[in-house]
């Protein structure tokens, strides 16, 4: 949803034996009419998406031909949509699920999962100028790890996902799209824990959701905390 609260929806449709990427738009916070179209040049699903301060859409999402997938980008600007880029550019291994935040200088980063002997690893990528950094690897070498999710607080980039150890955990990393932190479990506690949703705010703040627990029926939970704390001055 942009300032004007025009909200935007992307979505994966299977249709005739293959996916295609579908967009779609309506203003007055979706009580307009919706605009619906297929994306050009675009057959994949798992979209993401995030908008910049002068309106244009950038758009991620995984596709690919018989069982492995690469992650491809796109922009929307006035109405026209940029060709697709390749991303990850691994035709010998499945890259999945990509997630998309805008740097501090709205430059485009995206984490994503790619399966690499059987074994999940959480890469990312930062675009430049004109073309996307060589992709960094944020996970731990001993797990499985899925489905990573991405936030900007303040000037910090923050990556979460799941790593499948015995009991199950979040991870996460923190970084500037150049350089990350080392892999630290986000939840700690007995149980398994899984699927985290992350998001930042101006304060630096990060908040995220996740589900699990020590039963063998999940909760939904929530937390917040910040990477840095600056407090007033004490005399002492």
């Amino acid at each position: 949803v942009d300032a004007a609260n025009t909200v935007r929806v992307a979505w994966g449709q299977f249709q005739n034996a293959g996916y295609k990427l579908y967009y779609a738009e309506s203003a007055a916070g979706g009580t307009g009419a919706w605009s619906a179209a297929s994306v050009p040049n675009a057959n994949g699903a798992a979209p993401s998406m995030a908008l910049d301060e002068s309106g244009k859409l950038h758009l991620t999402w995984h596709e690919g031909s018989f069982g492995l997938r690469d992650i491809w980008y796109a922009t929307l600007s006035a109405g026209v949509w940029s060709l697709p880029e390749n991303i990850s550019q691994t035709p010998s291994a499945d890259s999945l699920t990509p997630a998309i935040v805008l740097t501090t200088d709205n430059r485009p980063l995206v984490v994503w999962s790619e399966i690499v002997a059987g074994q999940g690893k959480i890469q990312s990528a930062l675009r430049g100028a004109t073309t996307w950094s060589t992709p960094l690897n944020l996970s731990s070498g001993a797990v499985d790890s899925s489905l990573p999710r991405i936030a900007n607080s303040r000037n910090d980039l923050v990556a979460v996902w799941n790593e499948a150890a015995t009991p199950s955990r979040v991870a996460w990393a923190f970084g500037s799209g150049n350089a990350w932190s080392a892999p630290a479990p986000l939840v700690s506690g007995a149980g398994d824990w899984n699927d985290a949703a992350v998001a930042g705010s101006t304060d630096g703040t990060i908040h995220f959701a996740y589900d699990g627990g020590p039963s063998a029926n999940g909760e939904a939970y929530y937390d917040a905390f910040s990477l840095f704390h600056t407090n007033l001055p004490i005399i002492l």
